[in-house]
């Protein structure tokens, strides 16, 4: 099984203690991890989409963009079309 990071490794055993049935990870190991044990999971551009749908944030696009250039976030343009179709499908 590949290494997972203790965040991440920490969320897949909270989230099978206390029967969540999803979680936010974007790594694709986690997310494939995760998904074998029968956890969902979202990733932040899904997320981001979803509040811009609510209307809780402006524009999420933006954001995801911010987080690219601020924090080195890496996620191909196809994964934020696919977040962007999924948004109106409850987390």
């Amino acid at each position: 099984m590949p290494p997972l990071n203790e965040g991440e490794a920490e969320g897949i055993i909270q989230a099978q203690e206390k029967g969540i049935d999803q979680v936010i990870f974007d790594e694709r190991e986690a997310r494939k991890i995760a998904s074998r044990m029968g956890i969902a999971t979202v990733g932040i551009a899904r997320l981001l989409f979803r509040l811009e749908r609510d209307g809780h944030i402006e524009d999420a696009r933006k954001l995801i963009k911010k987080l690219e250039r601020e924090l080195k976030f890496r996620i191909s343009k196809e994964v934020i079309e696919e977040a962007r179709l999924k948004s109106d499908q409850p987390i």
